[in-house]
C-alpha cells in the first residue's frame, strides 16, 4: 500500500510539473505576428546602423548595430527566426495604423507628435542632431546663423528636416526620401551641409571618411532612439525589460562602441 500512495503521489506531482511546464510555456511565448519569430521593421541604409540588400520587402544580410541589437531581443525573448521587412518608406514607421512587422529600427527620435500615433520602447541610444560640411567648403560653418546662409539637406520627414524648418530656416534646403540620398547630395556638392542624427553622421563618416568634409558641430536637441511599435501593441511590455537589461549589461554600449566611431561630447555645440 505504502509503495502505491508512493507511485500515486509521484504521478500527480509528474502531471502537475508537466501541466505547469506547458502553462509557463503558453504565458512565456512573445506576441509575435508569427510564432517563433520576430518580424523587424528597416528602413536601409544607415551606416553602423542598418546596411543590407533589398528586394521589394525583404532586406537581406543586414549589418549594423540595430541588427546585432535586434538579434539579440530575439535571442532574449527565445524566438530562433528573425526575418527582416523593408520599410521603405520612414515616414511610414509612425504613422498610424497597422504594421506589417512586430517591431521597428529606424534611427527613430522618440517624440510627443510621433507617440500619437505609435508606442516606443525605452531609448536605446541618446542623439543631438549634427552639422556635416562637404568637401571644400569654406569658410567652415561655427554657429547656427552661419548655416542659414548655405544649403541644408536631411531626410524628409525627420527631426532634423524638422529642426532646420523651425529653427534654422535657411534661405534653400533639399529634403530628400532617404539618407542614401541625402548623402549624395552632400557629396556631389549639391548640398553644403547635413544637419541630421549626429550618430548617423558619425557612422556614415567613419565608413566613408574621404567621400565628405568634417562634422563640425552639434546641436543640442536631447534627442533619444525609441523601438517603434504599433500602438498598442503587447510585445512592447515583453521588449522593454530584455532591452532594459542589455543596456545594464553593458551589451548596447559595447555594440554603440563597435559600430559608431565619432566622439559626440567633443564636438563644438552650436548656438
Amino acid at each position: 500500500m505504502k509503495k502505491f500512495v508512493l507511485a500515486l503521489i509521484a504521478s500527480v506531482l509528474a502531471v502537475s510539473l508537466m501541466a505547469a511546464t506547458a502553462g509557463a510555456k503558453r504565458i512565456a511565448a512573445p506576441p509575435t505576428l508569427k510564432p517563433d519569430t520576430l518580424i523587424v521593421g528597416l528602413t536601409p541604409p544607415a551606416a553602423g546602423f542598418q546596411v543590407g540588400t533589398t528586394k521589394g520587402t525583404t532586406v537581406v544580410n543586414p549589418k549594423g548595430m540595430e541588427i546585432e541589437l535586434a538579434n539579440d531581443i530575439a535571442k532574449k525573448l527565445g524566438l530562433s527566426k528573425v526575418v527582416w521587412y523593408n520599410q521603405a518608406s520612414f515616414a511610414k514607421s509612425y504613422a498610424p495604423g497597422p504594421k506589417p512587422y512586430d517591431l521597428y529600427f529606424g534611427e527613430e527620435t522618440i517624440t510627443p507628435e510621433r507617440s500619437k500615433n505609435v508606442d516606443y520602447s525605452i531609448p536605446y541610444i541618446n542623439a543631438d542632431q549634427g552639422a556635416m560640411i562637404r568637401k571644400g567648403l569654406t569658410p567652415v560653418p561655427k554657429s547656427l546663423a552661419d548655416l542659414k546662409k548655405l544649403t541644408l539637406c536631411a531626410q524628409a520627414g525627420t527631426t532634423g528636416a524638422a529642426y532646420i524648418k523651425a529653427h534654422i530656416k535657411p534661405g534653400k534646403a533639399l529634403y530628400p526620401n532617404t539618407t542614401a540620398i541625402m548623402f549624395q547630395q552632400v557629396q556631389s556638392k549639391q548640398c553644403d551641409v547635413s544637419v541630421y542624427d549626429v550618430p548617423i553622421l558619425g557612422a556614415e563618416k567613419a565608413a566613408h571618411p574621404t567621400r565628405y568634409g568634417d562634422i563640425v558641430g552639434r546641436i543640442v536637441t536631447h534627442e533619444q532612439y525609441g523601438i517603434v511599435f504599433q500602438k498598442g501593441s503587447k510585445l512592447r511590455a515583453v521588449v522593454n525589460p530584455v532591452l532594459k537589461g542589455l543596456i545594464k549589461d553593458g551589451t548596447v554600449g559595447k555594440l554603440q562602441k563597435k559600430w559608431l566611431s565619432t566622439n559626440f561630447a567633443e564636438l563644438p555645440v552650436f548656438k
